[in-house]
């Protein structure tokens, strides 16, 4: 019996995740059926061991931004390309300048941009809310170029950023331009050759980079964490951890001071927490 539930998990070549999956639901099937007394108890064969997750997201150092913006408009489209080059210089922009979920910036609407106000309102779908995102004077000047080039092009959309005809973008032509982009700019991954930039990477470049121009700035991170948390809309406060290991090794004496004392975490932090419930 070990052999033919082996023939069947082995039976193609899957990956360890799928091997796995299977395995769990066989067992369960036999167990729910010994249970009923249909069948005898069955051994299972040796599970195969846990995956180890070696991927880490990309950063992108701010002269490869630069390159990634300035090769837009060399890209080759098709004549009938549905995103205009402004369009997705916009997008990129946006993703960088404010760490946001590539699906909350195309579900960005107009209204959701307030220029006057200066803020940016970023929809939480699924979880019936939202949170406003203070617009910096950089961010401010281009948002309102681009408003003024929609303007400018007759593109009347309840979408921020639309596509040639007025609707909205779509993901999968993204990450195809973004593919086509990544070539034209020469920007390669080098520590991990067989994984490519993503277009997502945007967001935890935007951290890490907030996060060196703090220690940079002799900041208090037990502070600016949390708040760096709120503002890229993650669900608990200790989120923003995994950021602090795709900083620079040079800054590894200055994120230590996070904690104090052994064991003591900044979320845990009485000082940390009195600050956030100000905020």
């Amino acid at each position: 019996m070990t052999s033919q539930i082996l023939a069947f998990l082995n039976g193609r070549k899957v990956s360890t995740s799928t091997w796995r999956s299977k395995y769990a639901q066989l067992a369960r099937f036999f167990k729910y059926w010994k249970v009923l007394g249909h069948i005898p108890a069955i051994q299972m064969p040796s599970p195969r061991g846990l995956i180890i997750q070696t991927f880490v997201p990309y950063v992108y150092s701010r002269s490869e931004i630069r390159a990634l913006l300035q090769a837009i408009s060399r890209i080759r489209q098709n004549a009938n390309a549905m995103i205009h080059p402004e369009t997705f210089r916009m997008l990129l922009i946006i993703l960088y300048g404010t760490g946001v979920c590539i699906s909350e910036a195309i579900a960005l609407l107009a209204e959701d941009v307030d220029l006057k106000k200066r803020s940016m309102c970023i929809r939480l779908y699924g979880r019936g809310s939202h949170r406003t995102l203070p617009i910096g004077p950089d961010l401010w000047r281009i948002l309102n170029g681009y408003s003024k080039w929609k303007a400018s092009m007759s593109l009347r959309s309840e979408w921020f950023l639309v596509r040639r005809d007025g609707s909205c973008l779509n993901k999968n032509g993204i990450y195809r331009l973004f593919r086509m982009l990544l070539r034209e700019a020469g920007v390669v991954r080098r520590d991990r050759p067989s994984f490519r930039p993503r277009i997502r990477d945007f967001r935890p470049t935007f951290a890490v980079h907030q996060i060196n121009s703090w220690i940079r700035k002799g900041a208090n991170l037990n502070r600016l964490l949390p708040a760096l948390s709120g503002y890229l809309g993650q669900a608990n406060l200790n989120s923003t951890d995994h950021f602090l290991l795709l900083a620079p090794e040079r800054f590894k004496n200055e994120l230590d001071k996070l904690s104090p004392q052994k064991g003591e975490r900044w979320s845990a932090n009485a000082e940390t927490m009195t600050f956030l419930s100000s905020l």
